[in-house]
């Protein structure tokens, strides 16, 4: 018997938690020069495809996964936010600090 899942896989940091990528960097710390278990932690942390979950998948669908993921992780061209809003309060930041009085 099939079982139809719908899973979302974040195309940006905007659909990831801070706790979600915490502990994505932990477990890929701890799992250094294992990219079998790195690949793993990847999908679940992100995903929350369980391993269970993956082994009853097709293996074109976690791979393409696996290459949408990484390509999340390799992004690196954000535009600087230089304010925020958290609970109705709005900070900024000044990259330059020598021009603060």
């Amino acid at each position: 018997m099939k079982k139809q899942i719908e899973l979302e896989v974040p195309n940006d940091f905007s659909a990831v938690t801070l706790k979600q990528y915490v502990q994505l960097q932990k477990d890929l710390d701890n799992n250094d020069g294992d990219t079998e278990a790195q690949d793993a932690f990847l999908v679940y942390n992100l995903t929350g495809i369980t391993p269970e979950m993956t082994k009853e998948l097709d293996s074109d669908i976690i791979s393409g996964i696996r290459k949408d993921l990484t390509k999340l992780l390799g992004k690196t061209d954000y535009e600087l936010q230089r304010t925020i809003t958290i609970d109705d309060v709005e900070y900024g930041f000044e990259p330059n600090l020598s021009t603060m009085a």
